[in-house]
């Protein structure tokens, strides 16, 4: 019999025969490059481009992407990103928000809290409640600046109660 300290479990147990990369299993992990997704992005910016030109006089787009598990949905996080850097060579004040559903999104509550702490983290307390968060939220966006939230895994909120937060 051989025993093995923790640094040798966890040693071994990163080396695997059958995955290369076991973080690409974990639900934050994000590529750095998006292979073969060249067509979806160019889509997604030819949908999307127009609104920088003048942001103030363009209207609410939204997109929703379907698609079975594994089919690549959650890709197109990576175009929010970008976006958000074009914006601001263009000088518009934009910011990218991705929120993962499963992760942040348990109730109407836990959503805005995570939003508002990422747009204004000074502005965000404990003690505010859901409507509260989205007041402040929306008087951060009514001074000129946009937001371009990406939602992931909506279908975990849809289990939930508390689906007004996406009407």
């Amino acid at each position: 019999m051989r025993i093995l300290s923790i640094s040798q479990l966890s040693a071994s147990a990163e080396r695997s025969n059958i995955f290369v990369d076991k973080r690409k299993l974990s639900t934050r992990y994000a590529p750095s490059t998006l292979t073969h997704r060249g067509k979806q992005l160019h889509e997604l910016d030819n949908f999307f481009r127009g609104s920088l030109a003048d942001p103030s006089e363009d209207f609410l787009k939204t997109l929703q992407i379907i698609g079975p598990a594994g089919s690549g949905k959650t890709s197109p996080t990576h175009f929010g990103s970008d976006f958000e850097k074009e914006a601001k060579k263009l000088g518009v004040n934009l910011q990218h928000v991705y929120v993962n559903l499963k992760l942040q999104g348990g109730s109407k509550a836990l959503l805005y809290r995570y939003i508002l702490n990422s747009v204004a983290p000074k502005l965000y307390s404990p003690g505010y409640g859901a409507e509260e968060m989205l007041r402040i939220l929306l008087e951060q966006l009514a001074e000129e600046k946009y937001l371009f939230i990406s939602l992931d895994e909506i279908d975990y909120l849809m289990k939930t109660k508390d689906t007004g937060v996406v009407y």
